[in-house]
Formats: C-alpha cells, structure tokens, sequence
C-alpha cells in the first residue's frame, strides 16, 4: 500500500478567465483573432505594428409603430375627441341655438351652426399650461396673443363690416365694406357728423376705402361657449362607415356638387374599394381631405337646409380636412389637392373667417399654376378624362379668382390674358371615362343640362373681370380718380355685353323672374321645384353682376354729394346721365329682393337655393339700395 501524501493546505489560486470582449479591432476582426480590445491599439496589433482601428457597429432603429398602424392610439384619441364635443356641448341652451339662427330665419333659412365662427380659444387654460412648461433660468417663456385670425369681423364673403369693427385689412372699392363706409361718410356730412378716418392716413378723396385699423378685441367671455375644435385636437385618419360615406357622397353631387362639376364621383367610390382592398392603407392625403370637405358640405346644412343635419359632424368634418390640409399644402400639388383647395375654399366663404378665405385663395391659384392647368398644351398630354377635369378646375379657379377680388376688393391673382384654356364640354364624366367609343352624352339634372350652367357662369364671371379691371381699375387705388364721365363710359361699354349674354342662354336655363318662379315652385304646377335651381344661381348672378356695374355710379353721387371742387357741369351730367344708371342698379337690387323672398321656403316647398350665405350676401346688399336712391334724388 503506497504511502499517502500529505494535503497541502494551501488552495490553489483560480485561473484568469479571459474577459470578453465587447468590440474587436478592424484587423482582428479580418483575421479572426482574439483581440484584448485594448485602447488606442490592440496587443496583437502593437506586436504586428498593424495599423489599429475600432469601427462602432452601426445600432439598428427599433420601429417605433404609427399612430395610424396603433388600433389602441386610434381609440384612445377617438374617446378624447368625443369627450371634448361633449364638453363643449355642456350649457348651451336652446335659446342661444335660437338667437344664431335670427339673421337666417328672415328669409325662411337655417344658417350653419356659429362653431365655425368661433374657434377654439386655448388662451383661458394658457397660463396653468405654461407654469409646467419646463424651461431653463437663461430662457424667456412668452405668452402669444390669441389667435384672432379665424374669428374675423366680416365673413369669408365681406357681407358687411362696420368702420368702429374692421379689421387689419384693405377692402377696396368693388367690396361691400367700402360701400358701405361711403354711404356712411354721406349720411354724416348730411347730418353734419364729422367725417371717419379711416387709417392713420386720411385721404381726401378715398378715405372711405382705407381700413388699416388694429385687429378687434376678442368677443365677450359671456359669449356661447365654443362649438369648434381646434385642427390639432382632431384625428383626421378617422372616417364614417361605408354607408354612410356613401350616401353623403349621393347628398353631396345631388346638391352643390352639381353647381360646380369639376369633381368625379366614381373617383371616390373608386377610393374607397381600394382602401378596402389595402385595409385601409395607403390613403392619398388630398383625396382624403377632398372628402372630409365634402362630406362637411353633405351633412353642414349648407346643401338643402331643410334636411335639417347635424351641425356637429360637419364641424369635425371641416377640421379634418384643414388638418390634412396642413401636409398637402406646402407639398408639390396635383389635380386632387387643387380640386381640395377649391372646395374648402367654397366652404369657408360661408364662415367668419376671410383672413384664411382670401390666403387659401392665393394658395389654390399657386397650385394650379404649378401643375400647368392653365397651359393648353400641357393639357393636351393627358386622356379625355383627365383633360375635362383639368380645364373645369381651371375655370373654377378662375371663378374664385374673380369672386374674391371682388368681394374682398383686391387686384385679381389671374391676369385676363391667362384665359387661354377652352371652355368645358357639355359631356357626363361617365362618358369620357367609358374606353368605348360610345355618343357623347350631356351631363344632366331632371332634364337640365348640368355642365351647360357651369359654362354660362364661367363667361358671367369674365364679364365680373372685366368689370373690376375697367370700372375698379382691378381695385388698385391711385391718387388720381376717374372722371364721372370716364366712369359711365366704361360702365356703358361692358352693359351690351351682359345684354348680349342674356340672349344667348340656352333655353333651359334662361333667367328667371317672380313670376316664372312662382309658377316652376306652385306643387299643383311642377313636383319637382328643384328644376329650376341652376337658372336661378345664374338669375341673382347676372342681377348682382349689372348691380355691381352700375353702383359705381351711385358711388359718384355720394361723392359728389361731399366734394367741395365741385362744378355745375359734373353734377349736371351725373343728373342727365348717372341717374339713368343709379335706376339700373335699384330695379336690379329690386329684383334679387323679389327672388329671395319667392324663395323662402314654406311647409310644402323647400328652399331652391343651394347655399344659405348665397341668400344673405345678395340680399343684405340690396335692402341698401332703396334709401342711397333716395339720397341720390335729393342731390
């Protein structure tokens, strides 16, 4: 038996465990060795003389999901929203609903809800935000002035503004504001007032057109609480059921859309197959904000009013489409996006908003110079379809050209010289989107040729051009002013035309009278009172075009009436010859006044207009008219 060996007591020391390494050198790396990963070089390199470099590892980005592609982000941000309409809705009573509709109900009408008037006002709660705002001891936390720009005092039409509450703007000669202000300065030199200044600078002459003033103070605080949501607070990817969206879209080219064919609805059932067909993917942004807005017009009350919609839907509607409106609008444009520009456009000349009324306009003109509608060659490279579209987009940018400078009495954005493309076909879109070689086939409406109106409105509003070039001098105010004699020559130069527009309407569409309403609206006569609906848009259209020719002249009188240099040969001439024009104006006023109120809507017939602001910009103008004839006979 081997003899046992004594155990050494002491332990034996543990074995270095190579440490890892968190990242080898380039050379290393190449070689496939061990590296120390010692700083600034290696061991291995040190000992090779190798060049020693550490290449960081390029770290991948985790996919942070969308809040469109987030099913929990899309409830939560529907719940809040919903929560927000009912707090707005909290303490409005059926009275106020009431007192909103009273400059609407004097003609039988149901004016939008006011939640478009009155935006969202963050400035109550801005100050208990900015306490928790972090910012540093070197930094200044400011606190902005409320935003004023959507809470106009005129509206996206310059319907009225009075002299103690216009805004920051310039309202030229073509617009009711300055109108007004001139009928205004009269009656106060006949009452001995003294006179307004307008601005800082007063000009003799013109003063009544300037209106540099600083912005309106904010409404009351007692006023209704606010319907509107502001643009951020809204999730604009969120849409109503296919039924729904389907049988607004029917609303929709059944109402206004047939006013202004310039959109195609098989476009938009086209979009929503796909979007089924994607999940919901991929959505165009302009096609989305086309739709918002005309859904927002389906549901607003502003298409047959007497269909009574929810006012709250249109408002969500509205601020969706501004919202995506915000990403399309700095972007490179295409059809769609013009064809969304124009729409809201048209909307919001119904809202208290002409500041973002009148830029919009400008943005919309930008785009469609941009995508060359106004070039024919350009669009002549394009199909049938897709030519159609362009030119009636064009049109109806120049229309709104035509209808903001006037309004707002500021120098048209499309020069004359641009009207270069030709005029719409007479065509239905299925037609031209049809690939086979099948008769052309008028666009119609209970037997009224749709695209026939829109062709007839597109000439009137180039007489409406022609109009603010001559009579306004295109709204540039100058120092030097027209002679009387001068102004009726050029008033006499452009009324054969309307004249020989008027003849030359088809007969389906030929102007209306109170009688010929009367009998087209009388059920024991028609059933179908909406027939006559496109003749009279152009009616008050044509009576509003010669009224704004011809009060020119009335606008010399008054300022006759308070010139001081005045000669017995230019009053004497404005007696002989201006008079003749002032009576033109008045039975034009006279004749919108008869239409409205024909139109009025009773329990057995439903309004023929279209739009209820279409109503109350024509007609606040025209209840003028009889008093300023009156001042006028007693020159």
């Amino acid at each position: 038996m081997p003899p046992s060996h004594p155990r050494d007591p002491r332990p034996e020391p543990p074995r270095s465990k190579r440490q890892r390494t968190a990242l080898a050198c380039d050379s290393c790396r190449v070689r496939k060795t061990k590296c120390d990963g010692a700083r600034p070089s290696c061991g291995i390199c040190v000992d090779l003389e190798f060049v020693c470099n550490y290449t960081q590892p390029v770290r991948r980005q985790q996919s942070i999901p969308s809040e469109a592609d987030s099913p929990i982000e899309s409830r939560l941000r529907a719940i809040e929203q919903s929560l927000r309409l009912l707090a707005a809705n909290i303490g409005i009573l059926p009275a106020t609903k009431t007192r909103d509709r009273t400059t609407a109900s004097f003609l039988g009408l149901t004016s939008p809800s006011s939640s478009t008037d009155t935006p969202f006002d963050s400035s109550s709660h801005l100050s208990g935000q900015q306490a928790r705002v972090p910012h540093g001891a070197d930094q200044i936390l400011v606190n902005p002035q409320p935003d004023t720009s959507q809470n106009d005092t005129v509206d996206g039409m310059v319907v009225i503004t009075f002299a103690d509450d216009a805004t920051a703007a310039c309202f030229g000669p073509s617009s009711n504001s300055a109108f007004f202000s001139t009928i205004n300065d009269a009656v106060d030199q006949m009452r001995n007032v003294p006179a307004r200044h307008h601005g800082d600078t007063v000009c003799e002459q013109q003063d009544s057109t300037h209106f540099s003033r600083p912005v309106s103070p904010n409404p009351s605080p007692r006023r209704n609480p606010p319907l509107s949501l502001a643009v951020d607070d809204v999730n604009c990817f969120i849409l109503p059921k296919k039924e729904t969206i389907i049988e607004l879209l029917d609303r929709f080219f059944t109402g206004f859309g047939m006013l202004f064919p310039y959109i195609y609805k098989k476009t938009f059932l086209d979009g929503i197959a796909d979007m089924e067909s994607t999940s919901f993917r991929g959505v165009r942004r302009p096609w989305l904000c086309l739709l918002n807005t005309i859904m927002a017009f389906a549901t607003s009350g502003a298409v047959y009013p007497h269909r009574g919609q929810n006012q709250t839907d249109a408002e969500i509607y509205l601020q969706r489409a501004l919202k995506v409106l915000q990403d399309i609008s700095l972007q490179s444009a295409n059809l769609e996006a013009v064809q969304a520009l124009l729409l809201i456009l048209q909307y919001l000349q119904g809202t208290q908003q002409s500041a973002r009324t009148w830029t919009l306009q400008g943005l919309t003109v930008h785009a469609a110079f941009q995508i060359g509608l106004h070039s024919p060659a350009e669009n002549a490279k394009y199909g049938p379809l897709e030519r159609e579209i362009r030119k009636r987009c064009w049109h109806m940018c120049c229309i709104m050209d035509r209808t903001c400078s006037m309004t707002f009495g500021r120098p048209q954005s499309i020069r004359q010289d641009y009207q270069l493309v030709e005029l719409p076909q007479d065509v239905d879109f299925e037609t031209l989107g049809s690939e086979s070689r099948q008769e052309q086939v008028p666009s119609r409406v209970n037997g009224v040729s749709v695209v026939a109106a829109f062709v007839q409105s597109i000439k009137l509003y180039a007489l409406v051009g022609l109009i603010l070039q001559t009579v306004y001098q295109n709204n540039i105010q100058t120092k030097e002013i027209l002679p009387t004699s001068k102004v009726f020559q050029n008033i006499m130069a452009i009324e054969p035309q309307l004249a020989a527009w008027k003849t030359e309407l088809p007969s389906h569409i030929r102007l209306q009278t109170r009688d010929t309403i009367v009998e087209a609206t009388n059920p024991a006569v028609s059933d179908t009172p909406t027939d006559i609906t496109m003749s009279l848009v152009l009616t008050l259209r044509f009576l509003h075009t010669r009224m704004l020719l011809h009060r020119r002249m009335l606008v010399c009188f008054l300022q006759n009436r308070r010139s001081t240099t005045d000669t017995d040969g230019e009053r004497h001439f404005l007696m002989n010859f201006g008079k003749a024009s002032v009576e033109m104006c008045l039975s034009a006023a006279l004749d919108i006044l008869d239409i409205l109120k024909n139109n009025s809507p009773s329990s057995t017939r439903p309004p023929i207009l279209t739009t209820w602001w279409f109503q109350i910009y024509y007609g606040k103008l025209c209840f003028v008219f009889p008093c300023c004839r009156t001042r006028a006979d007693d020159l």
